[in-house]
């Protein structure tokens, strides 16, 4: 096994990992080449709140290393590149961090350092978000009136991205006060209200409402965005299937054609500090679907009609799609350049073996077509993934983090 130095506050510091269990194929560089890394988050660096110590050793490690690498992850938090590289930077460094794996090995070795690690930094580019490649892919839809969904602040982050006219799902619901019945009491939340509306919003505690003009919105909606997790599920259901159907719903029940909708991850399932999985924007897609459908079908649309209706139109970004880990690609090959180097193998470190190892091979077959460095998926314990579980083509298990970057520096 491998053995690197790290300088933790003017010390040398041997580190040394749990070797992982070889499960199938591996890459081996060539003299010259490099390895590229993208490393999942949750479940991998963190679990929920807490930061994992075989986490920040793993990233010191790489960087010492000088091995090109970017955090590639489902999530976002509706943040943008920047405040998510400047919010994990301080996960990197916080002296609180636990054990996720916490072997004896891992206890012995690992747990001294805890508090004793020289302080990174991160830049924007080390942070690819599920949204990340979306003001480069969906440039057509920059001017154009559309609906996004997420977290409360996903409007104001949809303009940074350059949408311009993108409007909340929830002050969609607002400007035309009878579209979702149940909403009442989401708009009566004043922290929501400011968070959605922003500066624009007066509370006004005599009224209990945001001071704002009651106007349905007038414009057609051009698309639907689904930035990332739902903040109200019901809201989403009732106004984001009457978009589906309509993109001007007031006027026209159902278009003969669907508005194209963009989710930016899949996950039904992710890790978080609770004991047990919790539910990702996976499921709230299973559930606008089944809605949605539901609501065709009782229209009288058949089966075929339906699934004609949606062919092309849900359209999905992140972790397990290979497009994800194309744009991983050029960011990899761009930090490579930058050192003088050529990315001679990807690899992908994740704990979901149905998006983070599933994309990997597929990026793998789609690299062998295009005769291009090949993925290879790194699984670790630390997640979703539990022994006995399809790895989908994963080259190795490792129990954690830092010792799958020891196996991947193994490698050359």
């Amino acid at each position: 096994m491998m053995k690197l130095t790290l300088c933790l506050l003017g010390v040398l510091v041997a580190v040394h990992g749990a070797a992982p269990f070889f499960r199938g194929h591996h890459e081996h560089l060539e003299d010259g080449a490099t390895a590229g890394i993208a490393f999942d988050i949750d479940g991998v660096i963190k679990q929920g709140d807490k930061t994992c110590l075989e986490g920040q050793i793993a990233i010191r490690k790489v960087m010492m290393a000088q091995i090109p690498w970017v955090f590639l992850t489902n999530g976002g938090g509706g943040a943008t590149e920047e405040e998510f590289a400047r919010n994990t930077e301080k996960k990197l460094n916080d002296p609180n961090a636990e054990l996720c794996f916490p072997s004896a090995e891992n206890i012995e070795k690992l747990l001294p350092l805890k508090g004793k690690l020289a302080p990174v930094s991160l830049t924007w580019d080390r942070a690819i978000l599920c949204y990340s490649p979306w003001n480069r892919t969906l440039t057509d839809l920059a001017d154009k009136h559309v609906v996004v969904a997420g977290r409360t602040n996903t409007a104001e982050l949809a303009k940074k991205y350059g949408f311009k006219n993108a409007v909340h799902i929830a002050e969609y619901a607002r400007r035309d006060s009878t579209i979702d019945p149940f909403s009442k009491a989401i708009m009566a939340e004043a922290p929501f209200c400011s968070n959605v509306y922003g500066s624009e919003c007066a509370w006004d505690d005599t009224r209990h409402s945001c001071n704002l003009p009651n106007e349905p919105p007038t414009q057609r909606a051009e698309a639907l965005l689904v930035f990332n997790d739902i903040s109200h599920i019901g809201n989403f259901l009732q106004v984001g299937t009457d978009l589906l159907m309509s993109g001007s719903p007031r006027e026209k029940e159902l278009d003969s054609e669907q508005i194209p909708i963009y989710f930016g991850a899949t996950d039904l399932l992710w890790q978080s500090d609770y004991p047990n999985l919790r539910f990702g924007l996976g499921a709230h897609i299973v559930a606008l679907k089944a809605v949605y459908q539901a609501r065709l079908s009782a229209l009288g649309l058949t089966p075929a009609q339906i699934e004609a209706r949606m062919t092309d139109k849900w359209v999905f970004f992140g972790k397990p799609e290979v497009k994800a880990y194309r744009f991983a690609e050029d960011r990899l090959n761009g930090m490579a350049a930058q050192l003088q180097k050529k990315v001679g193998a990807f690899y992908m470190v994740g704990d979901n073996p149905n998006t983070d190892i599933e994309g990997a091979w597929r990026t793998r077959q789609d690299a062998a077509k295009r005769g291009s460095p090949l993925w290879s998926g790194v699984l670790v314990r630390t997640g979703v993934y539990k022994d006995g579980d399809d790895t989908h083509h994963a080259a190795t298990i490792a129990n954690d983090v830092n010792a799958a970057v020891d196996w991947i520096l193994s490698q050359k």
